[in-house]
């Protein structure tokens, strides 16, 4: 069912994106857009789902609680990664002038991309001493 409801929020953004022609990066990260509400409620139905019939969630705590501990870090990291280094032209020669990988396969790679980048400096920054005693 996840699955199935971000593919209609892809394909509904992808329609709106046909209809009016705007396809930028305001409208695109809309957070008051419905269909955003889509993939909130089924991944809230998901993860309710799995912690009452599953023991998946046990597996993925500590994952989960390290990813949660960065969270701001990430947040205020993107964007110097996305905007301030080189990884988004080199992405996206890799993408999509190399291996011509359609538009909305390439935004999740690159998010995951810019995600992993940011958490694995936030997980180095955790570890520096004076900077745990300071947030501490």
């Amino acid at each position: 069912m996840t699955h199935f409801a971000q593919i209609l929020s892809v394909f509904c953004q992808y329609g709106r994106t046909k209809i009016t022609g705007i396809c930028d990066e305001d409208n695109f990260q809309a957070f008051h857009s419905a269909f955003i509400l889509i993939n909130c409620i089924t991944i809230f139905v998901t993860l309710q789902y799995w912690g009452n019939h599953s023991k998946i969630l046990e597996k993925l705590q500590k994952p989960i609680i390290s990813i949660g501990s960065c969270t701001f870090g990430i947040y205020l990291l993107h964007i110097y990664i996305k905007d301030f280094t080189s990884l988004t032209p080199r992405l996206w020669h890799i993408f999509q002038e190399q291996i011509h990988m359609p538009a909305i396969i390439y935004a999740f790679f690159y998010c995951a991309a810019i995600f992993v980048c940011c958490y694995l400096i936030t997980l180095v920054i955790k570890h520096i001493p004076i900077i745990r005693k300071l947030v501490s």
